[in-house]
């Protein structure tokens, strides 16, 4: 048609994956898009990111190059730093990724394996009866072990309180009065 550009072909197939971030559709700002493409991803500086987590749809999904692997999200997060990741294979529900996010999220905090812990809330779900179209979308990719967060300090113990002095009638404001009545009459 009249006035249409024919497509560009994007060579780069890390050009052809993204995230649209929330505003994507309003162009805030000049030359940003809302748009964070795999290779925007790759070039952010994550070294010393123990997990990354994006548990929207198919952010696992990329495209497969001759001898090259799948080019998508994982692979940018990685090459940025990320040292592991939690991606998914296909659409996923907001409920039942919520619900596993939770039990992964206590897992961690737990101090258990970032990829065992996904693994361990996903059979926790099939002994629960769950289908796996809901938690098996989720896949870790990356090195293993603890986040090594802080342990939780428990509060700290109230200190005692001092027991009140108690006056003729009960009332410790009574006491204190009397006290000061005391003091000024000497």
């Amino acid at each position: 048609p009249k006035g249409r550009q024919a497509p560009v072909p994007i060579d780069d197939a890390l050009l052809r994956t993204g995230l649209a971030l929330a505003g994507a559709n309003a162009r805030l700002a000049e030359g940003d898009d809302g748009v964070l493409t795999g290779l925007e991803a790759a070039a952010l500086d994550l070294r010393g990111t123990r997990l990354v987590v994006l548990s929207a749809c198919e952010t696992a999904v990329g495209e497969v190059t001759h001898g090259g692997g799948v080019h998508g999200l994982r692979l940018a997060l990685s090459l940025a730093g990320a040292e592991t990741q939690v991606v998914t294979l296909w659409r996923v529900s907001d409920d039942d990724t919520a619900a596993l996010m939770q039990g992964y999220y206590t897992r961690l905090a737990a101090g258990e394996d970032r990829v065992e812990a996904l693994r361990a809330e996903q059979l926790a779900l099939v002994a629960a009866g769950q289908a796996p179209y809901f938690w098996a979308p989720f896949i870790a990719s990356g090195r293993g072990g603890p986040l090594g967060l802080p342990k939780p300090q428990p509060a700290p113990a109230p200190a005692p309180r001092p027991a009140p002095v108690r006056g003729a009638r009960g009332c410790a404001c009574a006491a204190a009065g009397a006290a000061s009545a005391r003091a000024t009459a000497r």
